[in-house]
């Protein structure tokens, strides 16, 4: 609808990096992981105009809300750390107005936390 709205996630001990519908792996899944989030405003832009205005991108997971920032237009990144413990899954999402009508502009397909969970496939009758 809106801008792009973008997703990554970066382990700082071995560098690696992941993106939107990406499972990370749980021998690659520290506690505290780096979040960015990035904003193209040159997409689709004959589609949606947001003028001067406050945006607030949040992060939501499986557990609710984990970040929620206030942004401007035309910001185009924002970089967190966050404690990733008991995450499934993560997106991004903008908030703002359009069209006089307070929405969500823009979200991102989810990043999924891969867990060492112990399956029980037996069957009991």
């Amino acid at each position: 609808m809106g801008p792009l709205l973008l997703l990554s996630i970066k382990n700082n001990v071995t560098k690696r990096e992941w993106g939107l519908g990406d499972d990370i792996p749980h021998d690659n899944n520290p506690q505290v992981m780096d979040f960015n989030v990035s904003i193209d405003y040159t997409v689709r832009t004959e589609k949606w105009k947001l003028g001067h205005q406050p945006l607030n991108i949040v992060l939501q997971s499986n557990q609710g809300i984990i970040k929620e920032q206030d942004i401007i237009v035309g910001e185009k990144n924002i970089t967190c750390s966050l404690n990733t413990q008991g995450l499934k899954w993560v997106r991004a999402e903008l908030y703002g107005y359009m069209n006089d009508v307070e929405m969500m502009i823009a979200f991102t397909n989810p990043i999924y936390f891969n867990s060492e969970m112990q399956l029980d496939h037996s069957v009991k009758l």
